[in-house]
C-alpha cells in the first residue's frame, strides 16, 4: 500500500497485490481500526497481469488495428491448431480423441489460425473448457 492521501472523511491509496486479495475488506479493516468504519466508495483496477490502464483506449478511439486480441491473454498456454473436421466436431461439443499427452488447458485455434477456445483433454477426450 502506498501514495496514501487523507481527506477526511475520505482516504485514499493504491495497492499493488496478488489475485484474491479483497480490496473492501482492506477498506473496511482500516475503518475498523480507525474506530469509526469504512467501505470502499470507488475502485479503479490499474493492471492485470500484462496488461496495464496506461495501454487502455477510450471507445472512440478503438479500431480494428488496435484491438489487442483474446487470445493473448493466454499466451501463458500452450496450443493447439485443428483441422477443419475436428473443429466442426470440436465447436459442436464432440470430444476429440486426439494423440496428445497433455492434461493442462490449451488455446485451440482452427486451421485458419483463428482462437476458437480454451480446450482440454478429459477422460472423454479433447473438448472445450471455454468457447470464444
Amino acid at each position: 500500500i502506498d501514495q496514501i492521501s487523507i481527506d477526511l472523511p475520505k482516504v485514499s491509496f493504491h495497492v499493488a497485490c496478488s489475485k484474491g486479495t479483497y480490496i473492501r475488506s482492506i477498506a473496511r479493516d482500516l475503518g475498523n481500526q480507525l474506530g469509526c468504519g469504512g467501505h470502499l466508495s470507488g475502485l479503479i483496477r490499474t493492471s492485470q497481469e500484462k496488461f496495464s490502464i496506461i495501454d487502455a483506449k477510450f471507445i472512440d478511439e478503438v479500431s480494428e488495428e488496435n484491438i489487442i486480441p483474446l487470445d493473448n491473454a493466454f499466451n501463458n498456454l500452450n496450443s493447439i491448431t485443428l483441422n477443419q473436421l475436428d473443429t466442426n466436431a470440436f465447436i459442436n461439443v464432440v470430444p476429440l480423441k486426439l494423440k496428445i499427452d497433455h492434461s493442462n488447458l490449451l488455446r485451440v485455434y482452427d486451421p485458419f489460425k483463428k482462437f476458437i477456445a480454451i480446450g482440454k483433454n478429459t477422460t472423454q477426450g479433447f473438448k472445450h473448457e471455454y468457447l470464444v
